[in-house]
């Protein structure tokens, strides 16, 4: 559980870097477009070099005993910077991801990377573009959200005329999907009619890292799916391990949005968590981060935290779990204490510097705000039980139900400061959710358990008896959940 946290200069310095990124998307994204952008961003590198120039005189400066009491400066300087800097880094993102595209049709080629799913008439799919006819920067390659007549195969090349740009608003709808697509790093959509033609089917040696985990992943999904699980609770499986949640049906998601355990579908800090656990248990704590073997243990543990983030499409709350995660594993590495907070900056850093519209993101916001929350009040609540409630705080230790109060404080923290995000967006409240989040827990860890267990039967080809053995589990624990929910 988090230790006593201490806060950094990252507490001054963040929120002036946020608030870049939010001034670079009013000013460019709402207001300006590209050619303000242009012109910012052309001024701004001379103003934070100007800056930094600067900074470093007063320092020398003040090393030598010219001037005394630059602190106050210095602060000023460096909030100045981060603020300047957030909103450079929001216009390179605009000018290379929002793209003005030319109201007419066009002739476009790209590589399928996603599983067409049926929308209405559609079958809608992301792909990659090698080739946009009368763009400009028609030679770069875009992130599309398309729109096909009929269903092509995971990672075919096709070619043909289609419509891109960016959705309309519709009025009366509260929901902006051009906003969304943009802020997931989409560069608009394109709608193909007639149906474009499939160059080539695309052989596995030429794919991008991208469309190989996207493979790789359907392959894991089929495995579920021929395990004779069936398909509700194959696609639970799925949503739960893989991050693939296209096969869950409205009912399901609605069972878990109103128990207040709609978190659980979404890969983030608890699956890694769940995963990192089993595997740190087999490897031994000791070995971990006592014995030698941690420089070879531990950067095996990370290139696996990645590696499953990749496959799993690097949704935002599971690219900050994993960031964290690599940090605190470095720190069992070098021997280090571990600073929650110092590494939630660091990781929501880290996400703002490749992706700044990751600001805007639901899930990053929700994701980083529960982390706050437990880092910031899980440790007070507990110094609050110690002071007011020793002799319960006791008790709890010696018949080892600790762990039910700490979940308790746990999904108290994260609840009280995701709740007023969770009311503007979903115009919904569970705090029920908190005590149920004490049964969900330990039913989805083995849940997760059990579908991985299962993963690894099916793919090793094990014995028919065993593989319904587990299925038959998987199917107890689900309907278990649903029946509470």
């Amino acid at each position: 559980m988090p230790s006593s946290l201490s806060f950094s200069a990252s507490t001054v310095l963040f929120p002036s870097l946020m608030a870049g990124i939010w001034a670079g998307h009013q000013l460019f994204y709402v207001s300006y477009g590209a050619r303000f952008a242009e012109s910012f961003l052309s001024v701004s590198w001379f103003a934070l070099v100007a800056i930094a120039a600067f900074a470093v005189y007063s320092y020398q400066r003040e090393k030598r005993g010219d001037v005394t009491g630059a602190d106050t400066g210095m602060l000023v300087l460096a909030v100045t910077f981060f603020f300047i800097f957030g909103a450079s880094i929001y216009a390179r993102y605009f000018l290379r991801h929002h793209i003005e595209w030319p109201d007419k049709r066009q002739m476009v080629s790209g590589v399928v990377v996603s599983v067409p799913e049926a929308k209405g008439k559609w079958m809608r799919c992301d792909i990659e573009t090698s080739a946009i006819s009368g763009a400009s920067g028609s030679h770069r390659s875009y992130k599309l959200r398309a729109y096909l007549p009929d269903s092509v195969p995971l990672g075919t090349t096709i070619s043909g005329e289609a419509w891109v740009g960016w959705p309309k608003r519709h009025r009366g709808s509260s929901f902006d999907y051009a906003l969304w697509l943009y802020v997931q790093g989409y560069s608009g959509t394109a709608y193909f009619r007639p149906t474009p033609n499939p160059a080539s089917r695309g052989g596995e040696k030429g794919d991008s890292p991208s469309l190989s985990a996207r493979r790789l992943q359907q392959r894991l999904v089929r495995a579920y799916n021929e395990s004779g699980l069936g398909q509700e609770y194959a696609s639970l499986a799925s949503a739960l391990t893989l991050g693939d949640r296209s096969r869950v049906s409205q009912e399901t998601r609605a069972a878990y949005n109103e128990a207040g355990a709609a978190h659980l579908l979404a890969l983030s800090g608890l699956h890694l968590g769940i995963i990192i656990g089993f595997f740190s248990w087999l490897l031994g704590r000791r070995l971990l981060r006592f014995s030698r073997w941690r420089f070879l243990t531990v950067p095996l543990l990370i290139l696996f935290v990645w590696a499953y983030a990749f496959v799993a499409g690097l949704p935002a709350s599971l690219v900050r779990a994993a960031l964290m995660a690599t940090f605190i594993l470095l720190t069992f590495l070098l021997r280090r204490e571990v600073q929650l907070l110092n590494s939630l900056f660091l990781a929501a850093f880290i996400m703002l510097l490749l992706r700044p519209t990751y600001l805007f993101d639901v899930g990053a916001q929700l994701s980083f705000l529960a982390v706050l929350g437990i880092g910031l009040l899980y440790s007070p609540l507990v110094d609050l039980m110690k002071d007011h409630c020793y002799a319960a705080y006791i008790w709890l230790h010696r018949h080892h139900l600790w762990w039910a109060a700490s979940g308790q404080m746990v999904s108290a923290s994260s609840w009280l400061f995701t709740s007023p995000l969770v009311y503007h967006y979903f115009h919904r409240l569970t705090p029920w959710g908190i005590v149920l989040n004490l049964i969900y827990v330990p039913l989805t860890t083995v849940l997760i358990y059990a579908c991985l267990l299962l993963l690894l039967c099916s793919i090793c080809h094990a014995p028919s008896f065993l593989l319904s053995a587990i299925c038959y589990i998987i199917r107890l624990i689900v309907d278990l959940q649903m029946w509470l929910m």
